[in-house]
């Protein structure tokens, strides 16, 4: 019931380009929030439906993973498009994304990035193509999948260094960025959503994890930039620019 609510909410708000975000408690904290604990900066740029700050792609050969891609690849068609890119892996579960990813010849892992490499539940709800690890829909519905880290996609694909880390992963952003910085790797930039989730249960718990990533990447010398345009109290999207001055 929850999640039919709130695709009507999202529904209304699209169509009547508004956003109710201030009737509703939770998400007006979320907003509160960003405004808090992130800033806005003229420095970053759209690309596709994400931000990323130009400066520091220009005369670069990129590498670059994706994960979540569902199937939506316009960013990764697009920085193929404005920049010069030596590696790009897209990372995600479903057999739609491995054909979108073939027929455009990209390389491709069919499996969820996570903290961990085995095997895991991921949640679904019917008519939604999106899959969440994290169960964020409260849903008994689920496949069995592959996990794989970024520490394995490093070494598999032979990277040096990562100047884009882009998630789209429905809930456990945090988790693998908590990885990625704890196994010393850094991303120049990284695209994130943190997305809230449904059950009033688990409301303290998301709230207590935004605030661990958000000190955490600040303790490794990010700025952290609120990209949220839509969905205001949703979710939170955000781009993390690693400081070269520190």
């Amino acid at each position: 019931m929850l999640y039919k609510l709130r695709a009507i909410i999202i529904k209304i708000e699209k169509k009547f380009k508004i956003s109710l975000f201030f009737i509703f408690p939770l998400r007006f904290i979320l907003v509160c929030f960003e405004k808090f604990f992130l800033q806005k900066s003229t420095e970053i740029s759209n690309l596709s439906n994400y931000k990323l700050d130009f400066e520091k792609l220009k005369n670069k050969d990129l590498n670059i993973i994706s994960a979540g891609v569902g199937t939506d690849i316009s960013f990764e068609n697009e920085i193929i498009d404005k920049f010069s890119v030596k590696k790009m892996v897209l990372i995600d579960p479903s057999i739609e994304s491995q054909n979108i990813a073939s027929s455009k010849k990209l390389t491709f892992e069919k499996a969820a990035l996570y903290t961990k490499i085995g095997e895991k539940k991921i949640f679904r709800v019917f008519g939604d193509k999106n899959l969440s690890l994290e169960n964020l829909f409260g849903s008994k519905h689920f496949d069995l999948i592959n996990t794989i880290t970024i520490d394995y996609v490093m070494k598999k694909h032979s990277y040096t260094k990562l100047d884009i880390l882009k998630l789209d992963v429905e809930g456990v952003a945090d988790k693998i960025i908590d990885n990625c910085l704890s196994n010393y790797i850094l991303p120049d930039q990284i695209c994130f959503e943190l997305e809230r989730p449904l059950r009033l249960s688990k409301q303290f718990n998301y709230f207590r994890r935004f605030i661990n990533i958000i000190f955490l990447l600040k303790k490794y010398n990010y700025k952290l930039y609120n990209c949220t345009n839509l969905k205001l109290g949703l979710r939170s999207e955000i781009l993390a620019v690693k400081n070269e001055n520190k």
